[in-house]
């Protein structure tokens, strides 16, 4: 699935920061400041994950839904009269 692709994506994109500071700080044999950076890397990782498994069930019961009623629940009417406001 392109969507879940794209998602996928985009977090990894998001989880860059925190792989590398880590492997920065341990290249630098920077120890201690690392110890005190790991709780919010692990609480900044633990979130996207978070939000991207939300994201990623959105976007598959969205799907589930169209392909079973050929309707999209939502911005359905938007995307049928194909303008934004």
């Amino acid at each position: 699935m392109w969507g879940n692709f794209s998602i996928s994506g985009a977090f990894f994109l998001l989880y860059l920061p925190a792989i590398g500071i880590g492997i920065l700080l341990a290249a630098l044999q920077e120890f201690t400041l690392l110890l005190l950076l790991l709780p919010a890397l692990i609480l900044y990782v633990g979130v996207l994950f978070i939000l991207q498994g939300a994201l990623e069930g959105i976007f598959m019961t969205e799907i589930y839904k169209y392909a079973t009623t050929g309707k999209a629940a939502v911005f359905g009417d938007v995307l049928q009269q194909g303008k934004i406001s």
